[in-house]
């Protein structure tokens, strides 16, 4: 009987197992609810040393000084060049590293820049287009050039379109 139990709540979380505990413990006999008490402590234990791995192999190599910038091997305590006392505990926070990825994803997203503003002033205001293309196409970046071109031909169409808009009311 208990090994086909357990072999019935191995798949849940200590999370799921925890629900079942607080809200369905009519459905269970004593014992049942005393094992899964036990694997919701073996689970909770389980992650905790999950989490204390991560945070080992996922803290830095070096220190970048608050307050003078120079950079310290992440076993000192204190900066070598000011005396700075470094307070480390945010390294030893999982939250710390799931914030951090979070911030990685934030600055992927922002990584992908928008030019609508530029299209649309391109094309309200050709003269500015003109300038802001041939300015883009003085970089380096690919995009930048492309975007570039993208503004002076948005800004040539703004032309052509207002003097057939011009010619036609006239």
């Amino acid at each position: 009987m208990n090994n086909d139990f357990l072999d019935e709540i191995k798949e849940y979380s200590a999370d799921d197992l925890r629900l079942i505990l607080n809200t369905q413990q009519e459905l269970y006999t004593e014992n049942e609810l005393k094992l899964i008490s036990e694997q919701i402590k073996k689970r909770e234990e389980l992650d905790r040393e999950a989490e204390q791995d991560f945070i080992k192999q996922h803290l830095p190599d070096e220190l970048t000084c608050p307050k003078c910038d120079g950079v310290n091997p992440f076993n000192n305590e204190v900066c070598c060049y000011c005396g700075f006392r470094f307070d480390k505990r945010k390294y030893y926070d999982i939250h710390y590293y799931n914030q951090e990825e979070h911030e990685n994803e934030l600055q992927q997203e922002d990584d992908g820049k928008s030019y609508v503003f530029q299209y649309v002033i391109s094309f309200l205001i050709p003269l500015v287009g003109f300038i802001l293309g041939a300015i883009l196409l003085s970089k380096d970046d690919e995009e930048e050039k492309s975007v570039g071109k993208t503004l002076i031909i948005i800004g040539i169409l703004s032309v052509v379109i207002g003097t057939l808009i011009s010619i036609f009311v006239f």
